[in-house]
Order: structure tokens, then C-alpha cells, then sequence
């Protein structure tokens, strides 16, 4: 929560040029995060996306690698919700792939829908300006599509 509130600090005023419920999104989102299912905390990755997962000649995980930008201990749920929104975040397919992802991680995990959703918002506003401070960058655009999603205005109230 202290990051987020930090990041909302310094680059919310760029949020909220671009996302017009940006102030309310992330009032419903606080609490919606301190409600989120306890569980036990393990190291998630925070970038799983194609060029981490190492295959074999079938389509077979192998290996994660590139434990760099956002390793951390957290909630595993976590970690599947940046995965479904960020393994094809720039692909022509890239709504379907996430709404797909979502919904399987959901499933075959035990999370609901709305709880990746939460941490998807909070992904969304915590790495908005981590390549360019100025948001003028294609991860701040991205970041910007996900707190405009219909889902996540759903999900946040907004």
C-alpha cells in the first residue's frame, strides 16, 4: 500500500490527465486490496512473460529465468494476475490473450476474477512510469488502457 501511495504522489497528476476516474479508482482500490484472501507469501517472479519461460522442442516449461524487475515475497495471485496482463501486453491479440489468462488463472488456481483484476489495477498504477518518468512511453499508455478497461471500472467501482 505504502507504494502505491508513493507512486500515486508523484504521478497521479499524469494518471489523471488520462484516466478520467483516476481519483476514484484508486480510493475503491485500497480497500479492495487490504480485503484480498490472506495467503502464505513465496517469491513471484513479476514478469513472466514468453522470453522468461524457457520450452522444450514440445511447448514444455523448462525454466523461468530473468528474476530482475519486480522478484519480490508476495501473494502468489499476484503474480498470475501481472502474468495474464503483461504475456502479451503489446501483441495484436493482447485483450483475448489477458482476458483468457485471467479467466484459466482463475480457475485452475482458485482466485476469482475480481481479485486478479485488483492486482492488475494496482500493477497498473505502481509501474506507470518506471521506464519514463514523464509518461511518455508506451508502458505508461499501457498502463493507462488498464485502468480505462471495463473490467477493472467494474471491478473499482469506477
Amino acid at each position: 500500500m505504502e507504494l502505491l501511495a508513493r507512486r500515486v504522489a508523484q504521478f497521479g497528476g499524469q494518471l489523471r490527465q488520462s484516466v478520467r476516474s483516476f481519483d476514484r479508482q484508486f480510493e475503491n482500490l485500497v480497500p479492495l486490496l487490504h480485503a484480498l484472501p490472506h495467503r502464505a507469501c513465496s517469491v513471484i517472479h513479476g514478469d513472466l512473460v514468453p522470453p522468461n519461460v524457457l520450452v522444450d522442442a514440445a511447448g514444455r516449461p523448462l525454466a523461468v529465468v530473468d528474476f530482475g524487475f519486480l522478484s519480490s515475497v508476495g501473494d502468489p495471485a499476484f503474480d498470475a494476475a501481472v502474468c495474464a496482463s503483461t504475456f502479451d501486453m503489446y501483441g495484436a491479440n493482447a485483450d483475448e490473450a489477458r482476458e483468457t489468462l485471467t479467466r484459466e488463472f482463475a480457475s485452475r488456481l482458485d482466485y476469482t476474477i475480481e481479485e486478479l483484476c485488483v492486482y492488475q489495477a494496482a500493477y497498473a498504477i505502481a509501474t506507470s512510469n518506471a521506464y519514463d518518468l514523464g509518461g511518455q512511453d508506451g508502458h505508461f499508455l499501457w498502463c493507462v488502457r488498464q485502468l480505462q478497461r471495463p473490467d477493472l471500472a467494474r471491478v473499482l467501482g469506477a
